[in-house]
């Protein structure tokens, strides 16, 4: 089985470029007709895909057997129909009904049985597979040079159009170079569904006294690796922290899960909490044209072509965003609603929760740092959330909360007043 890391969190560009290296080492895209597509046991069999293989009865098909993940189940489920809450139950009470098969195969009265979840999960996909057999899609999938059985990590219309996150990456970053200024990567994420790297500009910089007005970071009695991380950009000076500065997200899915985008944050010096303005985001949709059944691979010749439009895009984009011009009006229009006195932090928080889908879990982290942030504002709540999004586990969790800042922000003034 092929094994691939596909997730980080709160890691170094070096670490992140070399797992997508190895990925892109692994890469396996097939287009295939729904009529070369078929579960069995729970994965997917796509007939056809691989070199034939000699055996000694003869030649025997290359078909290869891949394991879904579970970005690749909400995939299917989409595209053929089926509820993914049903789809995924079929999932899990496969696993679990295979693990008691398996105990049981090992005690002395262990009937060997079939997995009648598996065999359920592959009737009801098979059959919705064979409703239109000649419908073709694309699955994207993790595969070993020379093997058959690996990952499937996404399904998706032939006509999905493929930045992968490596070139994504390094055009970006080339033409945000391009722009002229100074980069310094603070953060790198990546899951199943999406990469995400977090970027600041140091050099473009500008006061913010009232928006950062009584604020306290929740990290000044932080863990010493969160300490050190912050002195290596050296953002714990005391006299610099009512300043923020420029910076960008760069943010691509492989798998279906969102556009490419490049999109304006202001990071807070003295903490590092991010402050994304969603509304100036450049965002590009992963549409191409159809691409005809068999494994993918793209030329040169379109790869540079691809690359050389976003590094294009890119470096207009950045430097429409690291501008002190521009970092001073966006933080004007944040302090407007920043200042609005919060009198009944609870209540306000549980309307906010409620409203942007926070669990009473979030919510408690969320009111945590807010105390400690000391900004009994509309503001502190905003960066209470940026604050907690930098200790959220789940990479793509933590990047939600990032989006939502701003939106918090609105949300606790208009209740408060």
């Amino acid at each position: 089985m092929t094994n691939v890391t596909t997730t980080l969190r709160n890691a170094s560009l070096d670490d992140l470029v070399g797992v997508l290296r190895a990925q892109a080492d692994l890469r396996f895209d097939h287009v295939a007709a729904a009529g070369r597509l078929a579960f069995d046991g729970g994965n997917l069999v796509i007939a056809d895909a691989t070199e034939a293989i000699i055996t000694e009865s003869g030649v025997a098909p290359g078909n290869a057997t891949l394991r879904p993940t579970d970005v690749f189940d909400g995939g299917i489920a989409e595209k053929l129909g089926i509820p993914v809450k049903y789809l995924r139950r079929m999932r899990l009470e496969a696993i679990a009904e295979g693990e008691r098969l398996f105990s049981a195969a090992w005690s002395e009265d262990g009937p060997v049985v079939p997995n009648r979840y598996a065999d359920l999960l592959d009737a009801n996909v098979n059959t919705w597979l064979m409703a239109d057999p000649e419908r073709k899609f694309l699955v994207r999938g993790f595969l070993a040079p020379g093997s058959d059985t690996g990952v499937a990590r996404a399904f998706l219309s032939n006509s999905y159009g493929m930045y992968d996150n490596l070139d994504f990456l390094m055009a970006g970053l080339s033409g945000a170079r391009e722009a002229g200024v100074g980069l310094d990567v603070i953060e790198a994420n990546l899951t199943e569904r999406r990469m995400c790297v977090k970027v600041a500009c140091p050099e473009v910089a500008a006061l913010a006294p009232t928006l950062l007005r009584n604020y306290r970071s929740p990290f000044d009695n932080a863990s010493p690796e969160r300490a050190r991380m912050l002195e290596e950009h050296g953002w714990l000076r005391p006299d610099d922290r009512p300043v923020v500065f420029a910076g960008f997200v760069l943010s691509n899915s492989e798998t279906g899960n969102g556009s490419w985008s490049i999109t304006p944050q202001i990071t807070v010096q003295a903490c590092t909490n991010g402050l994304t303005i969603k509304a100036d985001a450049l965002r590009g949709v992963h549409l191409g044209a159809k691409l005809d059944e068999g494994s993918v691979r793209w030329s040169d010749e379109t790869m540079r072509r691809n690359i050389k439009l976003i590094s294009s895009q890119a470096a207009d984009a950045v430097r429409s965003f690291t501008t002190v011009e521009y970092v001073e009006a966006r933080v004007a229009e944040i302090e407007q609603a920043a200042g609005v006195a919060v009198t009944k932090p609870v209540e306000t928080l549980e309307r906010v929760g409620k409203q942007l889908g926070f669990s009473k879990a979030e919510q408690d982290l969320i009111l945590a740092d807010f105390i400690a942030g000391g900004q009994s504002t509309a503001g502190g709540f905003m960066q209470a959330v940026t604050s907690v999004a930098q200790r959220v586990e789940d990479p793509d969790r933590a990047a939600e909360f990032e989006d939502v800042a701003l939106d918090v922000l609105a949300a606790a003034a208009k209740f408060a007043e």
